[in-house]
């Protein structure tokens, strides 16, 4: 029976045509309609705190506006991000939405494909010196607003701590905001 519906469907979406008597066959020049816009989506990790909302907007987002949407981590690897960038545009992506790598790096193939006009969006990293679409937050104003609110609540001398490896103009905006403030 469940065999018997599925060839049905198929038959009836132009798949398999039945001949009686005869069998039922393939359709050399059958067309399934499969959704023509992909989005991209790179992230350099997902966590409970950062990550996982962040997914849960870009894909309600991807719905409403009819994308399917393909997701690949990075790790925090710049060679793999590299490969990825690569891999999503032979993908045949229509965009691409990435959160680089938390380095002071800058990956050439991403900066070859954002001058090359392909639509790119970086998240919550702003490539310096790059003219490239970018959504994030305020991070100097972020810093600045909360050593204030530690310096208000008793705390005289707040500062930030940070890995030494991990430098980063969205960290340097925040380690000026503390060190004015």
């Amino acid at each position: 029976i469940t065999i018997r519906r599925a060839v049905n469907m198929l038959a009836e979406e132009g798949i398999l045509q039945r001949k009686s008597g005869v069998g039922t066959f393939v359709i050399e020049d059958c067309h399934v309609q499969r959704p023509k816009k992909f989005i991209g989506l790179i992230l350099s990790g997902i966590t409970d705190s950062y990550g996982k909302n962040l997914l849960q907007s870009i894909v309600a987002a991807a719905d409403k506006n009819g994308y399917q949407l393909i997701l690949k981590l990075t790790d925090e690897n710049s060679e793999k991000e590299s490969h990825l960038v690569e891999e999503m545009i032979s993908l045949g992506i229509s965009g691409l939405l990435i959160e680089p790598v938390q380095r002071n790096f800058y990956d050439a193939t991403l900066i070859k494909y954002i001058y090359s006009q392909f639509p790119i969006v970086i998240l919550d990293k702003e490539l310096q010196g790059i003219d490239s679409l970018f959504v994030g937050s305020d991070h100097y104003q972020g810093a600045k607003d909360s050593a204030l609110m530690l310096i208000e609540n008793g705390q005289k001398d707040p500062v930030i701590i940070g890995y030494e490896e991990v430098r980063n103009s969205t960290l340097e905006k925040r380690i000026e905001a503390f060190s004015k403030t």
